[in-house]
Parts: structure tokens; C-alpha cells; sequence
């Protein structure tokens, strides 16, 4: 096939529901967060809807992989289930043996009793149904009466209602009100915009194993998006046809030509032209991340392939900081609690809202912040005379905390001689804005070179974390990353691929390597606020939840502990431990759960100064 062609090492746009591939929107991300919501809180009732191929039964197949050991889950994919199948499917499904005999009581019965030991034992019990829009009335009465197997003071059962937009329809109905207002956790799940439909296929074609440019052209996503409007399901029927149009042709380019054919055969007509759109929040979550991880390396020479030869040396120059930006408070290091911690609406603001009923742990203190990377030591700068390091402005001190004076940057081998000196940070406008698919390259390229990367976690493939933030928050991170930009009256908008940061702003890498510094207020000004960075696909797919052990566990108590959150290590996810998370989590504007998922996991990589080690 066209696998080798491109790079590939599998077919990135099969039509399984293979959590993999599933791409997190924005609207994807709320939905998987109302989702785990409504199970760990125990809520009964969840509804999940969205129209034909949008992605539904993907999204139920992650959260089946990413649910807590505790919790027990069954499956039901059968929509034509008659309300005397129910009962028994749901029996097998959880593996309780009922008596026949008895019918419906003795059913009824029996997983009332194993709820009620699941429950004593502390384990969660979520029944999910997918294509809900096609049960019987019979059927959604059924599971009505389940709903009422409660203790006083909590649901024994979770039920996830999964389907298309015609079961909000179903529930609306006169006969279904009491069912209806059972549900308190509902979420609509739409199609993805232009530009989400555009990071889609970039991260689609990565997992499958790109680590290039992607092939699709500009004038490609328009046709994709006006021929497909933004579902998956039509996204990957016509990306495999056209894939497969070029191999033939031995073509390496996608281009709008090959998806109008294939959207034709594919759909039996040939698609209207796309409407233009601006660049959406949605877009940046995913494609920001890759482009963050490149700016702020725990230290540049790392992802340089300068190896761990000069870990000491880059940990104690961490302690040379840089003044606090007026509106964040920085503290000396991580180990150190700060007085105060910025909250989220201040610090972070991710890709999806904490719900309101998402508790915080007031008994857990707030986090340091590490200080951000001083350029000079991190780059291997040559070394300019004294006075010139003495001739930096001070430091600027905050109410707040007091900062070392901040040494004036240096010039680095990898700037042209023609450049200014470091210390006058270069504004060339629109010089350091870089197109999707080169500073994606860019950012793969510090993540594949990383000695560090390869000795703990091997050739794995790197996974994607989302997440928005303000630039003085950014500062503060220990890895690369790549921040979104707006465009300007005299700029064009595009990413940054960031690769260390000074006192007054940061280092960037242009189109030909070359490092430019930017000011932090050329730099807040092109700021959209999306980020991505690259993290071992190990950490990446891991949710880690209470009673769970192992040596994640130990670095998430480790890098708590050093953040200045009051818990003790002993490698095992309680109580404790859940609540120092659920105090992170509300800290970075997080929905706090108390479960370490991907974005927490992300973060707490991008702000901890050292890298897990999971081998055993």
C-alpha cells in the first residue's frame, strides 16, 4: 500500500474506533470531561450526543482505556436489545450469575448485590450504551428503574448514554420526562471547525508515524473541510483515498486536485468550496504543543544531543533566575513553596473549563513555580568578557519576592555574525513566525535528537499535550514547546518554536536555525495563548487514579513534593496523593478530578526539572 511511501507505518485513517488516533478538539476534550466527571463523582447519569461519524464511540474507547483499575465498566453495543435481553446482557457483561428462574427480580437481585459489594469494596460500576438513540422505550425504562439501585447517599451504578442527536429528541418526549431529568451530566459533541480539521489529520498521520512534513497542502484541508464539514468519519475515507491517489501517481503532495477526486468518489459529489476561517483555540491545542516543547528545554544542550554530561552543570544554573514578570510571582526554585501561587484564571488557562462542582483539597499547599532557564549557561554561549555580563540591567524585584540579578545574554555559535549581540534582542517582525508543518518538523526534530529521551523511553513515538497558558506563566517551563501566534497588521499569524528564554523574553528559532530574541512584549502580542509539547508516548497514554503503584507514581509524588505540596512518598496513589493533584490541578485551571491524566501528566513533565524513570 502507501504506507512506505510516506513514511507511514500503518494506515492513519482507518475507520476503527482506535483510542490512538483519537484527536482531542476542544469539544472532544469537554466531552471526555464531562464524561469522567459524571463517573468519578459519581453523578448516575451521563449523556453523550453528536451527530453521524463525529467521533462518539472513539472517544468511548479511550475513556474505556484510560478509566481508573477501580472502576468496572461494561459495554453495551447492541441497540436493538429488547428490554427482557437487557437485564442478562448486563449480567454477563459485569460476570454475575443470576438465576433464570426468577426473571427480572432475580436479575434485578443479583446486580443489585454486586453493586452493593462493588461498592463496599470501593470500586466504581459504569454501564455504558452506545447508539442509545435506537433502544426501545421499553428499554430506556428499564434502565430508568437501574438508576434507582442508590445508597441515601450515592449512586451505586453510573449510566453513560452514548448516540446521535435524535435520542435528545427520544428523551424529550412526554413519556421519558422522568428519565430525562435524571441526566445532570449532558454534553453535545459537534463537528470540528477548519482548523481543528487540519491538526486532526497532522496528528492522525503522526501516530501512524510521520516524523516529516505532512503532505497535505494548504488548499487540500480547505477542500477536506468543505467536502467532509469537519467529520472524522468522512475525513478518513477520502484522506485514505487520496493517499492512496497519490502513491499511484508516485506523487509526495496532496493537494486539493487529489481530495476534490477522491471527496467524489467518496461521496458521489463533488463538494462546494470551503469558507475561509481565522485560526480557532480549538486548532492551537493540539498543534501548539509540539511548537512549546521546542522553547524552553530543561536545558537547550539536552535537545541538542549534548547529553547528560551536563545535567549538573544546567540544574544549578536553573538557580540563576530571572526577574518575575509584575504579574506572576516567582519563587526561588521548585523545591521551594512560594508564598503565593497565581490560580488559574491568572496562571493557565487550558483547553477545557473546570466544572463548578469539581472539589479543590484546602488542606494541601499551592505550588513553587521553578524559575525560568537563563539562556547564557543552557546554550553553551562563547564567552564574552566580564564587564559585559556586569553591564545588565538589575534585576527587577517585586513586593512579592526578590530575584538574582538576571546576567545579560551572550552570544550563542548558532547566530549569524551579522546578528546583534544577544544582549539586544533582535524584532525582526515576522522573522521568527514558522508555518505548521516546518516548526512541527522543527520540534520532532529536538524531541528525536534528545540522548536523554532515548536512553529512559527508547524509540518510542512522542504524544501530544494541549494546553493554554499566559506567556509570563511560560516562562516558567523546563521543556521545548511551540506557542501559536496571532497575526498582526504587519505579521502574518504562525508558531514559534521557542528554545529558551532570558530575562525580558525569549529565544526563538527561525526557518533556517538561526536563534532570535524576542522581547516579552513582542512577544505577548503575538501570543494566541495555544501550546504543544512532546511528551514519551508511555506518559502520555497513562491515567493514574487511586490504589495505583509503580514508578510514575513515584515521580508525580516526587515532583509534587518538590513543588512544595504537603504529602509524603511512598509510591502509592491515596488519599493524599489525590488530594495534592486535585490542589495542582485547580492551581493550573485543570478540571480537578484527582486522577493524573494526560494534561496533568503533561504539565507536571513541562514545570519538573528531571524526567521520569519507569523501568522497574
Amino acid at each position: 500500500m502507501y504506507y512506505e511511501h510516506f513514511g507511514l507505518k500503518e494506515n492513519p485513517f482507518h475507520t476503527t474506533p482506535d483510542p490512538r488516533y483519537l484527536y482531542l478538539s476542544r469539544g472532544h476534550q469537554e466531552a471526555m470531561d464531562h464524561l469522567v466527571y459524571g463517573i468519578t463523582q459519581r453523578k448516575g447519569f451521563v449523556m453523550i450526543t453528536g451527530g453521524v461519524g463525529t467521533g462518539k464511540t472513539t472517544l468511548l474507547r479511550s475513556l474505556l482505556s484510560d478509566l481508573d483499575q477501580n472502576v468496572k465498566t461494561a459495554l453495551v453495543i447492541n441497540p436493538f436489545l429488547t428490554a427482557d435481553d437487557l437485564l442478562p446482557t448486563i449480567c454477563d457483561e459485569f460476570g454475575i450469575d443470576a438465576p433464570e428462574s426468577q426473571g427480572k427480580k432475580g436479575y434485578l437481585d443479583a446486580i443489585n448485590a454486586f453493586l452493593l459489594d462493588s461498592f463496599s469494596s470501593g470500586r466504581n460500576v459504569v454501564l455504558l450504551l452506545d447508539e442509545a438513540q435506537n433502544l426501545s422505550r421499553d428499554v430506556l425504562e428499564q434502565v430508568r428503574i437501574l438508576s434507582n439501585l442508590e445508597t441515601d447517599k450515592e449512586k451505586l451504578l453510573q449510566i453513560v448514554l452514548v448516540g446521535q442527536e435524535e435520542l435528545v429528541h427520544v428523551l424529550g418526549m412526554n413519556e421519558m420526562r422522568q428519565l430525562n431529568e435524571r441526566i445532570v451530566v449532558r454534553y453535545s459533541l459537534d463537528a470540528l471547525d477548519f482548523e481543528d480539521v487540519k491538526a486532526y489529520i497532522q496528528h492522525r498521520m503522526m501516530v501512524a508515524g510521520c516524523k516529516g512534513r505532512i503532505p497535505f497542502t494548504n488548499g487540500a484541508y480547505k477542500a477536506l473541510y468543505a467536502s467532509c464539514r469537519g467529520i472524522p468519519r468522512r475525513i478518513n475515507a477520502v484522506c485514505d483515498r487520496s493517499l492512496l491517489a497519490a502513491y499511484s501517481r508516485n506523487l509526495k503532495q496532496i493537494d486539493k486536485d487529489l481530495i476534490l477526486q477522491a471527496a467524489k468518489e467518496v461521496t458521489g459529489h463533488t463538494p462546494a468550496a470551503a469558507p475561509e476561517k481565522r485560526a480557532s483555540w480549538a486548532y492551537v491545542s493540539l498543534m501548539a504543543v509540539f511548537a512549546a516543547a521546542a522553547v524552553l528545554g530543561v536545558a537547550y544542550g539536552f535537545w541538542q544531543g549534548q547529553g547528560a554530561a551536563n545535567e549538573d552543570k544546567l540544574e544549578a544554573q536553573t538557580q540563576v533566575a530571572a526577574p518575575a514578570p509584575p504579574t506572576v510571582e516567582a519563587p526561588k526554585a521548585l523545591e521551594a513553596p512560594a508564598p503565593q501561587t497565581p490560580k488559574a484564571p491568572q496562571a493557565a488557562a487550558p483547553e477545557t473549563a473546570a466544572p463548578p462542582e469539581a472539589p479543590t483539597a484546602p488542606d494541601v499547599e499551592s505550588p513553587a513555580i521553578p524559575e525560568p532557564m537563563a539562556l547564557v549557561e543552557a546554550l553553551e554561549p562563547v564567552a564574552e568578557p566580564k564587564e559585559n555580563a556586569e553591564a545588565a540591567p538589575p534585576a527587577e524585584e517585586t513586593p512579592a519576592a526578590k530575584t538574582p540579578e538576571a546576567p545579560a545574554v551572550q552570544p550563542v555559535p548558532e547566530v549569524k555574525k551579522e546578528a546583534p549581540p544577544a544582549s539586544e534582542p533582535v524584532r525582526t517582525v515576522g522573522a521568527w513566525a514558522l508555518d505548521t508543518e516546518t516548526s512541527l518538523a522543527k520540534l520532532f526534530s529536538l524531541y528525536e535528537s534528545n540522548p536523554r529521551i532515548k536512553a529512559l523511553y527508547g524509540d518510542e513515538q512522542a504524544g501530544i499535550v494541549s494546553f493554554r497558558a499566559r506567556a509570563e506563566v511560560v516562562k516558567f517551563f523546563q521543556r521545548p514547546f511551540r506557542a501559536s501566534l496571532k497575526g498582526l497588521e504587519d505579521s502574518q499569524g504562525g508558531h514559534a518554536v521557542v528554545v529558551g528564554s532570558f530575562s525580558d523574553g525569549f529565544v526563538v528559532s527561525d526557518a533556517a536555525g538561526n536563534l532570535v530574541e524576542v522581547s516579552l512584549d513582542d512577544f505577548e502580542k503575538r501570543f494566541s495563548g495555544g501550546l504543544v509539547w512532546l511528551i514519551p508516548e508511555k506518559l502520555w497514554i497513562n491515567r493514574i487514579g487511586l490504589g495505583d503503584k509503580g514508578p510514575l507514581v513515584n515521580w508525580i509524588q516526587d515532583v509534587l513534593i518538590h513543588g512544595g505540596y504537603s504529602l509524603s512518598k511512598d509510591g502509592v496513589y491515596g488519599p493524599r496523593t489525590s488530594k495534592a493533584i486535585k490542589s495542582f490541578q485547580t492551581d493550573f485551571g485543570i478540571r480537578a478530578d484527582g486522577v493524573a491524566g494526560p494534561t496533568t501528566i503533561g504539565l507536571m513533565y513541562q514545570l519538573a526539572q528531571h524526567l521520569p524513570e519507569l523501568s522497574d
